[in-house]
């Protein structure tokens, strides 16, 4: 999670690609926010990751676990249609609703490994923090990290939540350094 400036959304997009590079082997996701919608159908879960307008990602949880994965092809279709239509299809879904905002980040903090929240710049509005404070509310301080640029000041109120929370904070040089520290976090968590 982080901003999506153009600068924030960059270094969240390179963080992903080598992440993705580094981890294949691992089989862990590594998602996005903005590319993510959570639905429900029939009882179950569907999470998609829209990875450009053509292509998305269904994952179909099953008993708390990412279960299957299917590629689609969205073919100039409005997304939540695309996946309904998929879904209906392919997994005779009768009933269909995605979630709110607060709905899906409490569903995927639920999956999650590790919650990276980054805030590289200070001109932002702020949404970042958003999210950290309702991964803290909800329960996931222990496995939700800040990373700050070394440069960004981060306030007093910021830091109070984060210690009373029993989260985690941690400043980064550069991309090549939040890439590593990232990179050794989901191998230490991944350990556990």
């Amino acid at each position: 999670m982080g901003s999506y400036d153009p600068k924030t959304r960059n270094l969240m997009n390179c963080l992903k690609d080598e992440l993705l590079k580094r981890l294949v082997s691992q089989k862990i996701l590594v998602w996005i926010l903005d590319e993510l919608e959570v639905y429900r159908f029939n009882g179950r879960l569907a999470i998609a990751e829209f990875w450009d307008e053509s292509k998305a990602s269904i994952y179909i949880e099953r008993d708390g676990d990412i279960a299957e994965v299917y590629e689609i092809t969205l073919k100039h279709t409005p997304y939540d249609e695309a996946v309904y239509q998929f879904l209906r299809k392919e997994l005779k879904a009768e009933s269909f609703e995605r979630f709110p905002i607060f709905e899906k980040l409490k569903t995927l903090f639920s999956f999650s490994l590790v919650n990276v929240v980054i805030r590289d710049r200070e001109e932002t509005r702020g949404g970042e923090l958003i999210e950290l404070a309702y991964a803290l509310m909800g329960g996931y301080a222990d496995k939700t990290w800040l990373f700050t640029k070394r440069c960004i000041k981060i306030s007093t109120m910021v830091e109070s939540i984060l210690i009373q929370a029993g989260s985690h904070m941690m400043n980064y040089r550069d991309e090549t350094d939040l890439l590593e520290k990232v990179l050794e976090l989901i191998f230490a968590r991944a350990r556990k």
